[in-house]
């Protein structure tokens, strides 16, 4: 195992996108160095990255071009226990290791160790024992991410390409969606999901950013913080991770578990002022007990959403909508493909950004900024 002193300040991130996590870095007094699937011209101003095509059989190989250093993953790599375990016995790991990535991310052990609990936990039935097609249920795919190629499972979904591929279901409930952000035990907060947005371009179950933090009652607060005990006694989980839930008659529903630093991470680090990569990396080294999280008394709304291709596009110049932003903002857009980059239908484009007083005001200014930036991407490319 490559690792390093404490002094040494170098952090290795690996994922499908890794500029969020980066940016925290920075803000923790971090040097990051990334490994990820876009290298991003915004990204590769602010840290060394290699960009690889075939995810993630092409990280192994990346890795041996950065010097030693601990390394933490976000999206994507908690399906991939067999290569966080190899990268563990090479470097450092700031994160859950592959045993605990292949019990939590287990959809009926999630269910077990809510219904023994005695929390909310939806039904799952495995692959080999379909529930009837009625619609009240949902086809997922067991190493799924973002959520692409959840179907509702009926006659229509009998063809999905779902079912070529390891899945299962899980009880279909009807509300919003939230993601609930833990430092282990401790919830840090909860953000508003934006799912399957038509105005994005984002398909059905598509993940497509979060708004918040969201004020929660003390009943909603006690549930999750229960749900946050409960899993992490069970799976041993360490450092940040998400909980995506469905919000329905009072109750919250899980629907799955975030071994890792989730998307909706960034939406706090702007409301709050705070680096959420730096708590990760402190709960390793210190332990969550001795951690303070200085939380303002009145903290701004922050929001994020991914913008998709709604044809086969070629991206413009973005990068002067930057210089919009003061330096304790979001960034007016993220995720910047370079210049002249071509990008097909239904694939991301970048990340909107705004922030507000109040939520309403955040979310219209999100849609002022996504409605500018849909307007700059070019006319569909041949």
């Amino acid at each position: 195992m490559r690792n390093v002193s404490k002094s040494d300040n170098r952090l290795l991130i690996i994922g499908a996108s890794t500029r969020a996590a980066a940016a925290s870095a920075i803000a923790a007094g971090l040097k990051p160095m990334c490994i990820d699937l876009f290298a991003d011209d915004d990204l590769k101003q602010i840290a060394e990255v290699i960009r690889i095509e075939d995810y993630p059989a092409e990280i192994l190989i990346a890795e041996t071009s950065f010097p030693p250093a601990p390394f933490l993953y976000t999206g994507g790599l908690e399906n991939h226990p067999p290569v966080v375990a190899e990268l563990s016995k090479r470097r450092q790991l700031l994160g859950n290791n592959a045993e605990t990535l292949t019990a939590v991310r287990n959809p009926q052990l999630l269910a077990d160790c809510l219904q023994d609990a005695g929390l909310p936990a939806l039904e799952v039935h495995h692959s080999k024992n379909p529930p009837a097609a009625d619609g009240s249920w949902l086809l997922k795919p067991t190493n799924g991410a973002g959520g692409n190629g959840i179907e509702v499972w009926n006659d229509a979904a009998g063809n999905s390409p779902t079912l070529q591929k390891p899945h299962y279901f899980q009880r279909f409930v009807a509300g919003d969606s939230y993601s609930a952000l833990f430092l282990e035990t401790r919830l840090l907060g909860v953000t508003k999901q934006f799912v399957g947005l038509a105005t994005v371009h984002a398909g059905p179950f598509s993940y497509c950013g979060s708004v918040g933090p969201i004020e929660l009652s003390e009943t909603q607060t006690s549930q999750l913080n229960n749900v946050g005990a409960a899993v992490t006694k069970r799976f041993g989980l360490k450092g940040l991770f998400g909980i995506d839930f469905i919000s329905s008659n009072e109750y919250f529903w899980p629907t799955e578990i975030n071994p890792r630093y989730p998307a909706s991470a960034e939406v706090f680090d702007f409301a709050w002022g705070i680096s959420t990569i730096g708590l990760h990396c402190r709960a390793f080294d210190e332990g969550i007990e001795k951690i303070t999280i200085p939380i303002p008394d009145t903290p701004k709304f922050v929001g994020k959403q991914i913008l998709f291709a709604a044809d086969n596009v070629t991206i413009p110049d973005l990068n002067h909508l930057k210089s919009n932003t003061k330096s304790n903002e979001p960034p007016f857009v993220a995720d910047i493909p370079a210049t002249g980059t071509k990008i097909e239908k239904a694939h991301p484009v970048c990340t909107i950004l705004a922030s507000g007083k109040t939520l309403e005001a955040c979310q219209q200014q999100l849609e002022n900024r996504r409605d500018l930036v849909t307007s700059l991407i070019a006319e569909p490319s041949s």
